[in-house]
């Protein structure tokens, strides 16, 4: 049977056939980062936004080219790559994608941990895409059955598959679901789409041009949340000269934020005290923690030496 890797990557993933317009033009924020610009990424969020449920608890963004083609990790590029999954490598070598170039960016926005809608946009070519979709199956001995359903197509393993894939083709985007979750396909293209509200307020407080942002309730994405008095969710990791992290954490009063305050400084004081941490002291110490309100605001700065620094500390530990 063909994976359901291979095929989320081939109906998403191998449907990103050529380069975005944006990634293509010379000068401006895309040749200043190495991937693509602020203003294209910031668009694609935005085209995947709209394609977002309206009864979604939190959204995850990530902008595939900006992060692999960022300075800061160029060293580890290539291993990051060799290490992808080997199905993803697979399609790859077989209908000529280039996934640190050719995806914009993927969203995703989660209902619940078992109701998620994926959105993979770059310049979509449905045929070229189906294409692909076939040569992967018949690689490994299989069939793709391919049907519509209306305004959907549905991708298969055959008979047997328990759980289609079920894809919406718009300009520049596939929107992805399973077969359980057609429903939140159905209302979105009917109008029913994520608007304001709590989610959406983090969503614009939120970068949502850096390589990596979230916004939502964190439990909805599948995080274990032990602190009490969450109330939403949001950050970013922006990779490219330094990787940054800022997180934003909300909670229902300012009394359980400053609980949560100094839960995380008193935890963060006896990390520094363990013989383990000592490699790692000088990555801690530019660990930012503080109260601002009903909020606690984390963020952390790392160069390629600070990464050089974390390489060689775990080595030694991976050995034990």
């Amino acid at each position: 049977m063909v994976s359901k890797v291979k095929l989320f990557a081939c109906v998403g993933a191998v449907a990103c056939l050529a380069l975005s317009p944006a990634c293509k033009k010379d000068g401006g924020d895309s040749a200043k980062s190495g991937g693509l610009g602020t203003k294209a990424t910031k668009k694609a969020a935005a085209s995947a936004l709209s394609y977002m449920p309206a009864n979604a608890k939190a959204v995850l963004g990530v902008n595939i080219a900006a992060a692999m083609n960022a300075p800061v990790l160029a060293k580890y590029k290539d291993m990051m790559m060799k290490k992808m999954n080997a199905e993803i490598t697979d399609v790859q070598k077989e209908c000529g994608l280039d996934i640190a170039k050719d995806i914009t960016s993927i969203t995703f926005g989660f209902v619940g941990k078992q109701e998620v809608v994926a959105v993979v946009t770059g310049d979509f070519d449905q045929k070229k895409a189906e294409g692909c979709l076939i040569a992967a199956a018949k690689k490994d001995g299989k069939e793709i059955k391919m049907t519509d359903d209306g305004k959907f197509r549905v991708y298969s393993n055959g008979n047997d598959d328990p759980k289609p894939l079920v894809v919406y083709w718009a300009d520049n985007s596939a929107i992805i679901t399973q077969q359980e979750s057609k429903s939140l396909l159905t209302e979105v293209i009917n109008g029913k789409k994520l608007g304001d509200g709590s989610v959406m307020s983090l969503i614009k407080s939120t970068k949502t041009s850096a390589s990596m942002w979230f916004a939502g309730d964190p439990g909805a994405m599948g995080a274990d949340v032990p602190a009490q008095g969450i109330n939403g969710v949001a950050g970013t990791i922006n990779v490219d000269k330094t990787i940054d992290v800022k997180a934003l954490v909300n909670f229902t009063d300012e009394s359980k934020a400053k609980d949560a305050n100094n839960t995380m400084s008193m935890g963060l004081m006896m990390v520094k005290g363990q013989a383990m941490a000592k490699p790692f002291l000088p990555i801690i110490e530019k660990l930012k923690v503080e109260q601002d309100g009903k909020a606690i605001k984390i963020g952390i700065s790392l160069t390629s030496d600070d990464l050089t620094t974390i390489e060689k500390a775990i080595g030694p530990m991976l050995m034990r």
